[in-house]
């Protein structure tokens, strides 16, 4: 049993037309028609819908669902479905990229080096599912601030990224793209967080581990994983290698992907008292460090290249030679970050491009499950699995 549902006003807002063009005639040539198609109204209404339709179908165990929009519409639905009193089900996701940055399609539809044809490359997970391939499952990072529980699919996140998405929502109007995003880089990059972190070994028998570039392997980073700010970035995800289509934050999850059976979390951190040429948060180390960060995350549209940055001699970032990490690259099974009290910007916490505040002298503990509290499981139409 399949629903369908697009989001009108996501990415272009081409997502009438892409519906009525080429996904429907798809679906009824296959003979897959949806028991319910129906664009969202408003903000939360994917979830009303998914939420309503498993409601009205208590015994149907598996249900897919066509969701033509972005990462947000997904994360409305996870949490929308995490929140009905009735388990165990099996959620299938057939992902239509109509959003602005569509992180997990992505991931799981890499973009080519040689051209595409845009329409054909959005229909990818949608023939896989019409070829009855089997889908992935998904991990989700879970979330608990306050008495909420808050579930994300692909980016759980503080400090600058958390600020830059934060931001980027009073320029939405007149920069509808992604170019909104960097807008909101430069206006927070100087800016750090004060915080602690403790990182979390994945269960039942996980160990936290570390990227080392000398050997281009992770290894285990030891007994003590508390990490003291300031922070400039701290960043989690899972299913995910990347947050746009040529933004690969974390690609390891690709390159070395872990155990399908152990969810996990990798994590990108930039601490900026751990540049050589940083001696204090006076502002004019703020803007050496400032510099340095925008070098080092444009590395990220690099095929991932900031993850073999290492400080040279000279104290700037280089590919080669024996220094030290300029990024922290971990994955654990989850993260407590503690934010100091005085630092409102640190209490910002991003879940899927939604922004959260932890309260005043409050923490927030993240950790990466195979399910939600009541037993339902995701999966997404894939490439790689047949």
């Amino acid at each position: 049993m399949s629903i369908a549902l697009y989001n009108p006003v996501s990415g272009d807002g081409s997502a009438t037309q892409f519906f009525s063009d080429h996904v429907l005639p798809l679906l009824d040539k296959h003979n897959k028609s949806p028991a319910l198609f129906a664009p969202t109204e408003h903000p939360g209404h994917a979830a009303e819908l998914v939420a309503s339709f498993l409601s009205a179908h208590p015994d149907s165990e598996r249900v897919t669902v066509i969701v033509g929009s972005g990462d947000g519409t997904v994360h409305e639905i996870v949490n929308g479905v995490a929140s009905l009193s009735s388990g165990k089900r099996d959620i299938e996701l057939v992902l239509v990229p109509l959003g602005t940055a569509n992180a997990l399609y992505a991931s799981l539809f890499p973009p080519s080096s040689s051209p595409q044809d845009p329409t054909s490359y959005r229909l990818l997970a949608l023939h896989s599912f019409l070829a009855s391939s089997s889908p992935r499952l998904l991990a989700l990072a879970e979330t608990s601030l306050a008495s909420t529980t808050i579930y994300s699919a692909v980016v759980t996140s503080t400090a600058l990224h958390a600020s830059i998405l934060h931001d980027s929502e009073a320029l939405r109007k007149d920069m509808p793209g992604i170019e909104r995003f960097k807008v909101a880089a430069h206006q927070n990059i100087t800016r750090w967080y004060n915080a602690s972190v403790v990182l979390r070994p994945p269960k039942p028998d996980g160990s936290v581990q570390v990227y080392d570039p000398a050997t281009k392997s992770l290894i285990p980073y030891g007994k003590d994983a508390k990490l003291q700010g300031p922070f400039a970035y701290f960043l989690s995800t899972v299913n995910v290698d990347r947050l746009e289509p040529l933004f690969r934050i974390t690609p390891l999850f690709s390159s070395i992907p872990p155990p399908p059976s152990t969810p996990s979390l990798d994590i990108a951190i930039l601490r900026p008292l751990r540049d050589p040429a940083v001696s204090s948060a006076a502002q004019d180390d703020r803007e050496i460090f400032a510099q340095k960060a925008g070098r080092v995350l444009g590395e990220a549209y690099n095929n991932g290249a900031h993850v073999n940055l290492r400080y040279a001699e000279d104290r700037q970032p280089v590919t080669d030679g024996d220094g030290e990490a300029v990024v922290e690259y971990f994955r654990c099974g989850g993260f407590e970050w503690i934010p100091d009290e005085s630092d409102d910007r640190a209490h910002l916490l991003c879940a899927d491009g939604a922004i959260f505040n932890i309260p005043p002298s409050g923490r927030t503990t993240c950790s990466a499950v195979a399910s939600t509290r009541n037993g339902v499981r995701f999966s997404v139409y894939s490439q790689h699995l047949t």
